[in-house]
């Protein structure tokens, strides 16, 4: 109401494919990616290395840190927060204020709220049965 405006803000080594929509307020960093279709909510960042592959639908207020990777088709709700280097495999959803860890790999949907600690598997790995089983 006050006029003020918040335009998406791309570094020059940023690619965003043509078909991506970011919302006002959105900051693409250096040497991040957007891929096709992707839609990227009000206010998040995608830092240095980023990658957002095709068909992803962030949310708003959402921080993905340096050397994030999101597969093609990926769902993040408001406010999540992508660990760096973190890697979430296709078609999962991150929940609303979920955090992921450093390093960590998604290999399911996390939860709105959820955690997933640095250098985790999500789900964590079932446990080799022994023989005697």
């Amino acid at each position: 109401k006050a006029g003020f405006a918040c335009p998406a803000l791309i570094h020059p080594t940023a690619v965003v494919e043509r078909s991506a929509m970011l919302e006002a307020g959105v900051q693409v960093c250096a040497h991040a990616y957007v891929g096709s279709a992707a839609r990227v909510g009000f206010g998040t960042l995608i830092n240095t290395g980023a990658i957002v592959h095709h068909d992803c639908v962030i949310g708003r207020v959402v921080n993905l840190s340096p050397g994030a990777t999101l597969a093609g088709g990926v769902r993040v709700e408001d406010y999540a927060q992508i660990g760096m280097l973190a890697t979430v495999n296709v078609q999962i959803t991150i929940g609303q204020g979920a955090r992921l860890g450093n390093g960590c790999t998604v290999k399911a949907d996390v939860p709105a709220g959820g955690r997933v600690w640095a250098g985790a598997i999500w789900p964590a790995p079932r446990q080799a049965q022994t023989a005697s089983g």
